[in-house]
């Protein structure tokens, strides 16, 4: 039987041959999973089966073709909790994590929350989940909707109803305290700049017209009004586009518009209220 010491230095030596940005640690995840151990139960032994290492040895060939470890493992980590992730829904990402704790800094009222363009489901169960409030998540996709509603399956905790509907025509039944968004935003010619993965992810969740702002100016004009006295939009911006999408908030009537800069110092939140 292989060593695993070996197989860990062997998987990463390929990925780094496919320039992988972390070889190391995607070769032991994809390990972890083909073995279906945990790493402290890996680590108590010296070989893997050959059944396991075939497992891996395939696992590898993929992600050396750039396919995202996330789609691999079938699940990804968001804001300390883990969400089923597969092909059809966008891969959680850790900018978005500063929309989380931009909402948990604001003096919310009272009244629930509502994620626009859910996808996955990871604001709208994180935020359901530490803020205690009720949510509601809309999702138009057909690929991406059960993997919301996974989810939901997943947290039962959080009190989140899952909503099948197009927020270009949805009309809400009720008002919000929170309105939160990560649209698709970006634009065509950015694509080309994007890692190899990014390919494989849906284009229906990442593309959004000309220059990107298609989403933030139909969220800017229907939405403000679905929000209670004092509650807030929250929306995700790519890079370089903030001060456009905060003009928008502005635009929209909404107050105390600002920007809130993600890991890297770049504009990634912007918000206003009413």
């Amino acid at each position: 039987m292989p060593r695993i010491d070996s197989l860990l230095r062997e998987g990463a030596a390929l990925l780094r041959q496919a320039e992988v940005p972390s070889p190391a640690f995607d070769a032991r995840e994809l390990l972890l999973c083909a073995a279906g151990l945990s790493w402290e139960a890996l680590f108590l032994r010296e070989s893997l089966d050959d059944d396991a290492a075939a497992r891996y040895a395939a696992l590898l060939s993929r992600r050396a073709e750039r396919y995202p470890l996330q789609y691999l493992l079938g699940f990804w980590e968001f804001y300390g909790r883990r969400f089923t992730v597969r092909e059809g829904v966008l891969i959680p990402r850790p900018e978005t994590e500063c929309l989380v704790e931009a909402a948990l800094d604001l003096p919310l009222p009272a009244g629930p929350v509502l994620d626009l363009c859910s996808g996955s489901g990871v604001l709208g169960v994180t935020l359901a989940l530490e803020c205690s409030r009720e949510a509601d998540a809309v999702e138009l996709s057909e690929e991406a909707f059960p993997v919301l509603t996974e989810n939901l399956s997943r947290y039962p905790a959080a009190r989140v109803n899952a909503i099948r509907g197009d927020i270009c025509a949805w009309e809400p039944a009720r008002r919000y305290a929170l309105i939160v968004s990560n649209p698709p935003y970006l634009r065509r010619e950015d694509f080309g700049a994007m890692q190899p993965e990014v390919r494989f992810e849906p284009k229906m969740a990442l593309a959004a017209g000309e220059d990107g702002l298609f989403f933030y100016r139909m969220i800017a004009r229907r939405f403000p009004q679905a929000l209670l006295p004092g509650g807030w939009l929250l929306l995700e911006s790519g890079a370089g586009q903030a001060q456009e999408v905060a003009s928008l908030l502005r635009g929209a009537g909404m107050k105390e518009v600002g920007v809130r800069e993600d890991y890297a110092g770049i504009g990634r939140v912007v918000m206003g209220c009413v």
